[in-house]
């Protein structure tokens, strides 16, 4: 179905293209297109030189390929929309937010529908909630950027309040407390302790240093944040979860990621120019069971590191690029934050949520899935648009 929507959407731009004299091609960034193709260059070097199959075909189409053309057509489209409204309105970021709202609401909606699945008591044999992705890992992987949606939101509807005092807003503000609030409640049920950390420390990150001229707000803040994560402590430590992760449990979940990066590392030695593959994961971990005591987890897709991941299933040139897109954009999403006054909140909220996924991924692995494929080029896009 996102693919259907893409090719749709595809048909439509040239539709536009041929019929509307206005629509200007706008050209990405030197840095961002030479970042990208290494990125491409690399996955299907990688792919050719290991066997190309129907498996790694359809990853190079789902994961890439169409997310991809997905932010690219966005890209179009915000940068048409900007330019057109520059003479109109004072602060240009106004259809960019509209489709941060799309983005916001959609993952709201997705944890209310997880959280039927709550009180159904539909959850995983340890306690975790992952109602229809394959682990809660998964679902907390696409709820995170809510955290930080919703509080920008949420400080936006709180000024226009403040300004307006109606009676519009007020119902607003509190719509958009009970959402966020509804989000938070879904990550947390997942039990997911890597992202509801680094959702915590991006979402006090991002606050942080929009509020960097004030001295009293920062130190509230760095209070708020060592409070949030001491509250989240206090309710899991009589857990199963965080007993095994605090007695450094044999069998605990952390355990289970230092043998799977070990397995790794030695994949990289083996492979450390090509990889092994997109795809192909799974199948080598499982070959090289027998160096190794017997594995804590058998069904393994991903490396659980977001890096390692790029490495092994792009190659070097791929993990280049992908290093080098972090970059770029960071630079010029700064660079944004500097010379533009009136979207630096809206910037600082995208840079928020793309540290946080940077973070995420020194444990887990939150791109190599269509949703969160999809999620990672739309948030490129937006603050390239910027």
């Amino acid at each position: 179905m996102p693919e259907l929507m893409v090719i749709i959407s595809s048909a439509l731009f040239v539709w536009i293209q041929c019929h509307t004299d206005t629509f200007k091609m706008q050209k990405l960034p030197t840095s961002i297109i030479l970042a990208i193709a290494m990125i491409c260059v690399g996955l299907l070097s990688s792919a050719f030189f290991n066997g190309i199959t129907l498996v790694q075909l359809g990853i190079i189409k789902s994961w890439f390929f169409f997310p991809l053309l997905f932010g690219w057509l966005l890209f179009q489209t915000l940068r048409n929309q900007t330019e057109s409204l520059k003479t109109q309105l004072e602060n240009i970021s106004i259809v960019t937010q509209k489709v941060l709202l799309i983005w916001y609401v959609t993952l709201v909606l997705t944890a209310l529908i997880a959280l039927t699945y709550f009180f159904q008591h539909q959850l995983t044999y340890d306690g975790r909630l992952k109602a229809f992705y394959l682990s809660p890992n998964y679902l907390a992987l696409f709820l995170f950027p809510g955290v930080l949606l919703g509080w920008y939101f949420i400080t936006e509807t709180l000024d226009s309040r403040l300004r307006g005092n109606d009676k519009k807003g007020s119902l607003l503000f509190f719509v958009t407390i009970l959402s966020w609030s509804i989000l938070c409640a879904t990550l947390y049920l997942t039990l997911s302790y890597t992202v509801i950390t680094a959702a915590i420390l991006g979402l006090f990150l991002s606050i942080f240093l929009r509020s960097r001229r004030s001295y009293f707000l920062r130190t509230t803040l760095v209070a708020l944040c060592i409070s949030f994560i001491s509250l989240f402590l206090l309710f899991q430590i009589n857990g199963q979860k965080f007993s095994d992760l605090v007695h450094l449990y044999n069998r605990s979940s952390l355990a289970s990621r230092i043998m799977i990066w070990q397995a790794s590392e030695r994949m990289i030695v083996k492979h450390p120019l090509i990889g092994i593959g997109p795809g192909n994961f799974q199948t080598t971990y499982l070959e090289y069971q027998k160096y190794f005591p017997q594995y804590l987890e058998w069904a393994v897709p991903h490396p659980h590191n977001l890096y390692l991941a790029f490495w092994l299933q792009t190659g070097i040139i791929g993990l280049i690029g992908f290093l080098l897109l972090c970059i770029f954009w960071i630079h010029d999403l700064i660079r944004a934050i500097g010379t533009d006054i009136k979207k630096a909140p809206f910037l600082w909220t995208l840079l928020g949520i793309y540290i946080t996924l940077l973070l995420i991924g020194f444990l887990d692995t939150p791109y190599w899935k269509n949703d969160l494929a999809y999620e990672f080029w739309l948030l490129i896009m937006l603050g390239l648009s910027l």
